[in-house]
């Protein structure tokens, strides 16, 4: 079982986040909950391929909106078109 373990997973971008929370006793059982997660996950490739559709479709939406590329365009010319902050959303 899960000992009481709650996970929440959300992605923004580029940026991953997973959540866990759990009584103190089951500290190690999370611990040992996230490293599976992280460097052993198990997902169905069905499942992965509607997510990374989904994903890519959102991705298409937002670049189609006016705010985000104004925003690429600014962080290009703020940092230069070299610089990590300067990746753009295409």
């Amino acid at each position: 079982g899960r000992q009481g373990i709650q996970t929440t997973v959300s992605a923004k971008g580029d940026v991953l986040t997973l959540q866990f929370s759990a009584p103190a006793a089951s500290e190690q059982a999370m611990l040992d909950l996230a490293m599976k997660m992280v460097f052993q996950p198990e997902i169905e490739p069905k499942t992965f391929q509607a997510e990374r559709e989904d994903l890519l479709k959102g991705f298409a939406q937002e670049q189609a909106l006016p705010e985000v590329r104004l925003s690429d365009m600014v962080t290009r010319e703020l940092y230069g078109a070299d610089h990590p902050y300067a990746e753009t959303h295409d």
